[in-house]
Protein backbone atom coordinates (compact mmCIF):
# COMPACT_ATOMS: atom_id res chain seq x y z
CA UNK A 1 0.00 0.00 0.00
CA UNK A 2 2.48 2.12 0.67
CA UNK A 3 4.12 1.92 -2.64
CA UNK A 4 0.77 2.47 -4.48
CA UNK A 5 0.65 5.51 -2.43
CA UNK A 6 3.60 7.30 -3.16
CA UNK A 7 3.60 6.51 -6.85
CA UNK A 8 0.31 7.81 -7.18
CA UNK A 9 1.79 10.78 -5.17
CA UNK A 10 4.82 11.13 -7.31
CA UNK A 11 2.34 10.79 -10.76
CA UNK A 12 -0.01 13.27 -9.09
CA UNK A 13 2.18 15.78 -8.33
CA UNK A 14 4.02 15.58 -11.81
CA UNK A 15 0.55 15.68 -13.42
CA UNK A 16 -0.54 18.55 -11.97
CA UNK A 17 2.66 20.37 -12.71
CA UNK A 18 2.88 19.18 -16.33
CA UNK A 19 -0.66 20.14 -16.65
CA UNK A 20 -0.59 23.64 -15.44
CA UNK A 21 3.01 24.52 -17.03
CA UNK A 22 1.34 23.66 -19.85
CA UNK A 23 -1.31 25.83 -19.68
CA UNK A 24 0.79 28.45 -18.62
CA UNK A 25 2.82 28.85 -21.53
CA UNK A 26 0.28 28.60 -24.13
CA UNK A 27 -1.83 30.86 -22.59
CA UNK A 28 1.15 32.84 -21.33
CA UNK A 29 -0.82 36.60 -21.69
CA UNK A 30 -3.91 35.33 -19.55
CA UNK A 31 -1.29 34.00 -16.95
CA UNK A 32 0.63 37.26 -17.00
CA UNK A 33 -3.10 38.82 -16.44
CA UNK A 34 -4.32 37.53 -14.08
CA UNK A 35 -0.79 37.73 -11.77
CA UNK A 36 -1.36 41.56 -12.75
CA UNK A 37 -4.82 41.15 -11.20
CA UNK A 38 -2.89 39.90 -7.88
CA UNK A 39 -1.47 43.18 -7.10
CA UNK A 40 1.39 41.46 -5.53
CA UNK A 41 4.21 41.48 -7.88
CA UNK A 42 5.93 45.01 -9.60
CA UNK A 43 4.81 45.22 -12.74
CA UNK A 44 8.14 44.82 -14.46
CA UNK A 45 8.41 41.56 -12.71
CA UNK A 46 4.99 40.22 -13.77
CA UNK A 47 6.15 38.70 -17.45
CA UNK A 48 9.58 37.40 -15.68
CA UNK A 49 7.40 35.88 -12.73
CA UNK A 50 4.99 34.45 -15.21
CA UNK A 51 7.53 32.49 -17.72
CA UNK A 52 10.08 31.41 -14.35
CA UNK A 53 6.97 29.85 -12.69
CA UNK A 54 5.28 28.00 -16.25
CA UNK A 55 9.16 27.09 -16.90
CA UNK A 56 9.71 25.91 -13.13
CA UNK A 57 6.48 23.53 -13.73
CA UNK A 58 7.43 22.00 -17.29
CA UNK A 59 10.77 21.36 -15.78
CA UNK A 60 9.99 19.68 -12.80
CA UNK A 61 7.86 17.66 -14.84
CA UNK A 62 10.13 16.34 -17.20
CA UNK A 63 12.83 15.55 -15.12
CA UNK A 64 9.96 13.27 -12.99
CA UNK A 65 9.23 11.59 -16.50
CA UNK A 66 12.98 11.33 -17.64
CA UNK A 67 13.30 9.33 -14.24
CA UNK A 68 11.09 6.74 -15.65
CA UNK A 69 13.16 6.35 -18.94
CA UNK A 70 14.17 2.88 -19.28
CA UNK A 71 18.33 2.34 -19.79
CA UNK A 72 19.08 4.80 -17.31
CA UNK A 73 21.12 3.47 -14.15
CA UNK A 74 19.11 3.10 -10.81
CA UNK A 75 21.28 5.69 -9.42
CA UNK A 76 20.46 7.96 -11.79
CA UNK A 77 16.64 7.14 -11.92
CA UNK A 78 16.98 7.76 -8.29
CA UNK A 79 19.07 10.62 -7.97
CA UNK A 80 16.61 12.44 -10.98
CA UNK A 81 13.58 11.39 -9.33
CA UNK A 82 14.44 12.70 -5.69
CA UNK A 83 15.27 16.36 -7.57
CA UNK A 84 12.52 16.26 -9.27
CA UNK A 85 9.92 15.34 -6.28
CA UNK A 86 11.91 17.84 -3.95
CA UNK A 87 11.19 20.31 -6.61
CA UNK A 88 7.89 19.61 -6.89
CA UNK A 89 7.36 19.97 -3.20
CA UNK A 90 9.29 22.80 -2.66
CA UNK A 91 7.13 24.43 -5.49
CA UNK A 92 3.86 23.37 -4.11
CA UNK A 93 5.16 24.95 -0.92
CA UNK A 94 5.79 28.16 -2.37
CA UNK A 95 2.26 28.10 -4.40
CA UNK A 96 0.62 27.15 -1.45
CA UNK A 97 1.95 30.12 0.63
CA UNK A 98 1.69 32.41 -2.18
CA UNK A 99 -2.18 31.31 -1.97
CA UNK A 100 -2.60 31.90 1.24
CA UNK A 101 -1.20 35.20 1.14
CA UNK A 102 -3.74 36.13 -1.67
CA UNK A 103 -6.58 34.84 -0.08
CA UNK A 104 -5.97 37.15 2.84
CA UNK A 105 -4.55 40.24 0.97
CA UNK A 106 -6.67 39.82 -1.92
CA UNK A 107 -9.49 37.38 -1.51
CA UNK A 108 -11.71 37.13 -4.78
CA UNK A 109 -8.66 37.63 -7.38
CA UNK A 110 -8.35 34.48 -10.24
CA UNK A 111 -5.87 31.93 -8.73
CA UNK A 112 -3.95 31.75 -12.03
CA UNK A 113 -3.90 27.86 -11.46
CA UNK A 114 -5.27 27.31 -15.53
CA UNK A 115 -6.53 30.03 -17.77
CA UNK A 116 -9.99 30.19 -16.27
CA UNK A 117 -10.26 33.30 -13.97
CA UNK A 118 -11.77 31.24 -11.16
CA UNK A 119 -11.20 33.31 -7.87
CA UNK A 120 -8.97 32.09 -5.25
CA UNK A 121 -10.58 30.14 -2.42
CA UNK A 122 -9.59 28.31 0.46
CA UNK A 123 -8.70 24.90 -1.49
CA UNK A 124 -6.07 26.51 -3.54
CA UNK A 125 -3.73 26.13 -0.86
CA UNK A 126 -5.52 22.92 0.82
CA UNK A 127 -4.41 21.46 -2.78
CA UNK A 128 -1.20 22.69 -3.33
CA UNK A 129 -0.22 21.74 0.52
CA UNK A 130 -1.65 18.07 0.24
CA UNK A 131 0.30 17.54 -2.96
CA UNK A 132 3.22 19.18 -1.45
CA UNK A 133 3.11 16.58 1.51
CA UNK A 134 2.10 14.14 -1.02
CA UNK A 135 5.73 14.56 -3.05
CA UNK A 136 7.14 14.94 0.04
CA UNK A 137 5.99 11.51 1.16
CA UNK A 138 7.07 9.64 -2.43
CA UNK A 139 10.41 11.61 -2.20
CA UNK A 140 11.22 10.02 0.90
CA UNK A 141 10.14 6.94 -0.75
CA UNK A 142 11.75 7.14 -4.17
CA UNK A 143 13.03 3.87 -4.34
CA UNK A 144 9.45 2.67 -3.64
CA UNK A 145 8.42 5.22 -6.80
CA UNK A 146 10.65 3.47 -9.12
CA UNK A 147 10.28 0.06 -8.55
CA UNK A 148 6.27 0.61 -9.79
CA UNK A 149 7.71 1.73 -13.29
CA UNK A 150 7.00 -0.22 -16.24
CA UNK A 151 5.68 -3.08 -14.49
CA UNK A 152 1.83 -4.66 -14.15
CA UNK A 153 1.01 -2.76 -10.98
CA UNK A 154 2.28 0.59 -12.86
CA UNK A 155 -1.44 0.63 -14.56
CA UNK A 156 -3.49 0.85 -11.07
CA UNK A 157 -0.77 3.48 -10.30
CA UNK A 158 -1.88 5.23 -13.49
CA UNK A 159 -5.41 4.88 -12.90
CA UNK A 160 -5.24 6.05 -9.41
CA UNK A 161 -2.81 8.81 -10.46
CA UNK A 162 -5.32 10.34 -12.87
CA UNK A 163 -8.22 10.23 -11.10
CA UNK A 164 -7.04 11.90 -8.70
CA UNK A 165 -5.42 14.32 -10.36
CA UNK A 166 -8.61 14.94 -12.19
CA UNK A 167 -9.92 15.62 -9.00
CA UNK A 168 -7.31 17.66 -7.71
CA UNK A 169 -7.69 19.90 -10.56
CA UNK A 170 -11.25 20.55 -10.53
CA UNK A 171 -11.10 20.59 -6.37
CA UNK A 172 -11.09 24.97 -6.39
CA UNK A 173 -13.95 25.50 -9.14
CA UNK A 174 -16.19 22.67 -7.36
CA UNK A 175 -16.03 23.81 -4.65
CA UNK A 176 -16.56 27.54 -4.68
CA UNK A 177 -19.39 29.31 -3.25
CA UNK A 178 -20.66 31.94 -6.27
CA UNK A 179 -22.67 33.76 -3.48
CA UNK A 180 -19.16 34.53 -1.69
CA UNK A 181 -16.97 37.82 -2.44
CA UNK A 182 -14.78 36.96 -5.52
CA UNK A 183 -17.51 35.85 -8.25
CA UNK A 184 -15.33 37.72 -11.06
CA UNK A 185 -11.85 38.51 -10.95
CA UNK A 186 -12.72 41.98 -13.02
CA UNK A 187 -15.20 43.14 -10.15
CA UNK A 188 -16.47 43.20 -6.93
CA UNK A 189 -19.76 42.32 -5.84
CA UNK A 190 -21.21 45.47 -4.04
CA UNK A 191 -21.84 44.55 -0.53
Amino acid sequence: METLLATVSASMGFAVLALSGAIHFAKLDVFKAMLRSHNFWPPTFVTVVAQCVALAECTIASLGLAALLPGLSASTARDLMTYALAGAMVLYVALAAYAAVLLRRNPGVPCACSSRAEPISIWVPVRTTVLALGCGFAAAQVDLVLSWTWSSDALLAFLAASTFTVLAWILPSTLHDPNKQGISWTSRPAH
